[in-house]
């Protein structure tokens, strides 16, 4: 026996093993509400999504859509992620390009990456989350959670790992999750489309119990660039910076994150971030030296996992004081805990409903 038969059978044997699992749950108050929820959502993209909902969107809307997006679901201040996407492309032009996206001619991988590429604040799990829902028997969403469920039963070996994916990646992604519904249907597990694939995986993640405490023990451990940057971001949303990504900070210097603060009389203050994940450390520490041209330039952060910060240290500590006391250092794993910790938090504040929108 092949070693890919060998890991198709592990592979079935794990589904089946949740499938079983998953069977038991169906029955339950939280499968109900969790049904209910995707029922209503589906409706409320019917009438947001469809082509004549899209020609007639306004900011309104468009506030309603990224208000709604489970991804989006730890944010406190929509608002501001609303804005600040209508303030890089005009409503019409994401008008066109949401229209585009959902309903264009053009195969799905490039309708993906046109509106990745076009439509800034928006990434891999919104997109797809809201294709999903559109056209849940070909589309499939790509979160946190799927990716999780994917892994647990063993399936996409070669994507769960990637935050960050392009057109191609994605429809690889919904070929294999139609498999996986196909399959679900086989073992008596009632399932009319990719909604209710993501809705298995789900429940699969959260029965899942993952060893992340040897992983974080190694000092070589893998992390993903793309997701870094990411949590990165919405940290620095959090905490109530200006938060951006891949920012040129002075001349020859673009860094990967920047978090801003406005200090009344004491002006404005910027916080840099690099991720270092492989490849020339010296263009990183290069990088960080050119951002500091930058008078606003309060502090450089190096993102790394512990083999990669050691290096770091020792390199700069080479370099003078004056710079190595400009740098901090980040485990990649602990920006990974920041960012659940604070959103976690933030879904609890929202709960309590202490500011009610106008």
């Amino acid at each position: 026996m092949s070693e890919n038969e060998q890991d198709r059978l592990t592979a079935m044997d794990t589904l089946r093993y949740y499938a079983a699992k998953y069977n038991d749950w169906l029955g339950s108050d939280e499968f109900r509400e969790a049904s209910e929820d995707r029922r209503n959502k589906t409706s409320q993209y019917e009438r947001l999504l469809s082509r004549d909902g899209i020609s007639a969107m306004t900011e309104v809307e468009v506030h309603e859509l990224i208000s709604s997006l489970w991804a989006f679901g730890g944010w406190g201040n929509k608002d501001y992620l609303v804005d600040r996407l209508l303030g890089a492309v005009r409503l019409d032009e994401f008008k066109g390009l949401l229209r585009d996206l959902l309903w264009g001619a053009d195969p799905l991988c490039k309708r993906y990456d046109n509106f990745n590429e076009s439509v800034k604040y928006l990434g891999s799990a919104a997109i797809s989350e809201i294709l999903a829902f559109v056209h849940p028997s070909d589309c499939m969403i790509w979160n946190e959670r799927t990716r999780v469920g994917l892994k647990g039963i063993g399936f996409l070996r070669d994507f769960v790992d990637y935050y960050w994916i392009d057109g191609d990646d994605y429809e690889k992604i919904c070929s294999e999750c139609k498999r996986i519904l196909s399959l679900l249907n086989e073992l008596d597990i009632h399932a009319s489309d990719l909604l209710d694939v993501d809705l298995f995986l789900y429940q699969v993640s959260i029965m899942e119990e993952l060893e992340e405490e040897e992983e974080e023990q190694a000092i070589t451990y893998d992390f993903d660039h793309h997701e870094i940057k990411e949590k990165i971001f919405e940290v620095g949303q959090y905490l109530g910076f200006e938060a951006e990504k891949e920012v040129r900070i002075a001349r020859g210097a673009q860094v990967d994150a920047v978090w801003t603060i406005h200090l009344g009389n004491l002006g404005v203050v910027k916080y840099v971030f690099e991720v270092h994940k492989g490849g020339s450390l010296d263009s990183t520490i290069l990088n960080l030296q050119r951002a500091r041209r930058n008078p606003a330039v309060q502090k450089g952060i190096i993102v790394s996992n512990t083999d990669g910060l050691q290096h770091a240290k020792a390199e700069v500590e080479t370099l003078g004081e004056d710079f190595s006391s400009s740098l901090a250092y980040l485990e990649a794993v602990d920006v990974l805990k920041i960012e659940k910790s604070l959103r976690e938090a933030w879904q609890i504040i929202n709960g309590l409903e202490l500011i009610k929108s106008i």
